[in-house]
C-alpha cells in the first residue's frame, strides 16, 4: 500500500471514528421534541441551539439573598422558585403550639401552606380552610395537584377531581371560577402572574395505555380584568392561550420573576411566562428534583446512569456544582433547599442505620430535624440537633437534610 493510500485510509478510519463518536453522543443525550401552539392554530416546532452545561471550578463570591416581603408560605417549598426559603428564621425558644384543631376523617395531610390571614392543610386527595385563629372554614377535594394560595388576589388555586384548574375565594373556601389546565394526569406545578396562570401537565403510566407516557405539557392562561364565567363556572373570556409541549413524561418547572425554567432529559429550557423559550442548556442527565434562586441559578438533583448528583447550574451554562451524593442517604425527597447564604441542604427519606457525618465526606452530614426551619439557620440547627440527646436510632427514622457546603 502506498503512503498516499495509507494517509487515505487513516483519514477515513478518522471520519468513521469521528461518526462513531458523534452517533454515542446522540445516543446519549436524549433529544426532547418540543412544538408550541397558540390557541387553536396549528402547533409549530421550537428549535432551539443548545449551549453545552459546562464544568467551571472558579467560585465568585454570592450576595446574600434579601428575604421576600411578608411572612407568607404559600405553597408547597414556599415559593415559586421551590427554594424552601422560609420568610423569617425559626424561633431560637422552640416551637410553641399555638392552636391545633381536627383534620377530616379518613385523610391525612401531607402540607400546610399559609398566605395572609388562612391556612390550608391538604393530602390525600383532600383540603382543609382554616383562618389564623384555627377556626376550621371549609372542605373539599382536588386532584392531582398541589394548591398555591394567592392572598393578593383572596383565592387558591388546585386542580380539582373535576380536571379543572380551580380558584376558590381565601375567604369561605368557596369556588369563584375554573379554567381547563394543560392536558394531562398530574399537575406539579401551578403558579400565577398578574392575569396569567402558568401550569405544568405530565401523562403518568395507565393501564388502558398501551405505550409508555411520552408526554409533557406547559400551558399559559391569560384572563381579562373583568372574567365573564359560564354556567359552570368555566372562564369565557381568554385573552390568550398558548401551549409547550414536550414528547417525555419527565419535566420539571419552577419560576423566578417572570421566567419559566423547566428541565427534560438532557436539557434545561429558559423562558419567559409567554412560553417562548430563549436559550437552552444541553447535558447528560436525567433531571429528578429542581429549585431555582433569586439570581436564577439552577439547582438540581440529577441522574446520570445509575448514580445521582446534586449540580448547580448557572443561566449561561456553567455548571459550578457537581457532588455525586452517598447513595446510603437515599434520594432526596424535595428540590434543593437554598439558603439566603446560598448554601444547599437535601432532605433524604427515612432509612435505617446511624446518623451522623461519614468519614471523609465533605459533601453531605446527616442532620436531624423535627420542623421546618430557615436554611440561613442551619448552623444553630445543628448544633441542637447535636445536643439533643437522642439516639442515633431515633434520629435515622427522621427525615434529615443533608448540607452541601
Amino acid at each position: 500500500m502506498s503512503k498516499r493510500s495509507e494517509a487515505r485510509l487513516a483519514a477515513i478510519l478518522l471520519c468513521v471514528a469521528c461518526a462513531l463518536g458523534a452517533a454515542e453522543k446522540t445516543r446519549k443525550r436524549p433529544v426532547i421534541d418540543v412544538t408550541r401552539q397558540i390557541a387553536l392554530l396549528p402547533p409549530k416546532p421550537v428549535s432551539l441551539p443548545g449551549v453545552p452545561i459546562r464544568q467551571v471550578d472558579v467560585r465568585l463570591p454570592l450576595p446574600k439573598a434579601s428575604p421576600a416581603p411578608g411572612t407568607a408560605c404559600p405553597r408547597l417549598f414556599c415559593n415559586d422558585g421551590l427554594t424552601s426559603r422560609l420568610p423569617a428564621a425559626a424561633p431560637k425558644d422552640g416551637w410553641k403550639i399555638r392552636w391545633q384543631a381536627p383534620v377530616i376523617p379518613e385523610f391525612t395531610p401531607t402540607a400546610v401552606v399559609q398566605d395572609g390571614d388562612r391556612v390550608l392543610a391538604y393530602g390525600g386527595g383532600a383540603w382543609r380552610l382554616f383562618d389564623l385563629d384555627g377556626k376550621p372554614l371549609q372542605d373539599g377535594r382536588n386532584g392531582s395537584s398541589g394548591m398555591v394560595l394567592d392572598a393578593g388576589h383572596g383565592l387558591f388555586y388546585f386542580v380539582n377531581p373535576d380536571g379543572f384548574l380551580a380558584a376558590h375565594r381565601l375567604s369561605d373556601g368557596n369556588a369563584e371560577y375554573n379554567l381547563n389546565p394543560a392536558p394531562g394526569d398530574a399537575w406539579p406545578f401551578i403558579a400565577r402572574r398578574g392575569n396569567r396562570f402558568i401550569d405544568a401537565a405530565v401523562d403518568l403510566p395507565k393501564p388502558y395505555r398501551p405505550e409508555p407516557p411520552n408526554r409533557a405539557v406547559l400551558q399559559h392562561l391569560d384572563v381579562d380584568a373583568k372574567i365573564e364565567v359560564d354556567a359552570v363556572k368555566v372562564v369565557s373570556n381568554l385573552t390568550a392561550l398558548a401551549t409547550l409541549q414536550l414528547k417525555t413524561s419527565t419535566m420539571l418547572a419552577a419560576m423566578r420573576g417572570d421566567d419559566v425554567i423547566f428541565a427534560a432529559p438532557g436539557r434545561i429550557f429558559l423562558s419567559s411566562s409567554d412560553l417562548q423559550p430563549r436559550a437552552a442548556l444541553d447535558g447528560d442527565f436525567a433531571p429528578r428534583l429542581l429549585s431555582v434562586d433569586e439570581l436564577g441559578r439552577m439547582h438540581l438533583i440529577v441522574g446520570t446512569g445509575d448514580k445521582l448528583s446534586v449540580w448547580v447550574v448557572t443561566p449561561d451554562g456553567s455548571r459550578t456544582v457537581s457532588r455525586p451524593l452517598n447513595p446510603e442517604y437515599g434520594p432526596p425527597i424535595a428540590p434543593p433547599i437554598v439558603g439566603y447564604d446560598h448554601r444547599i441542604l437535601l432532605v433524604a427519606a427515612d432509612r435505617s442505620g446511624s446518623a451522623g457525618r461519614k468519614a471523609g465526606s465533605r459533601a453531605q452530614a446527616q442532620l436531624p430535624t423535627t420542623s421546618s426551619s430557615s436554611p440561613r439557620d442551619a448552623s444553630s440547627r445543628r448544633t441542637t440537633a447535636r445536643g439533643s440527646g437522642r439516639s442515633s436510632s431515633a434520629r435515622s427514622r427522621e427525615r434529615s437534610p443533608l448540607l452541601l457546603r
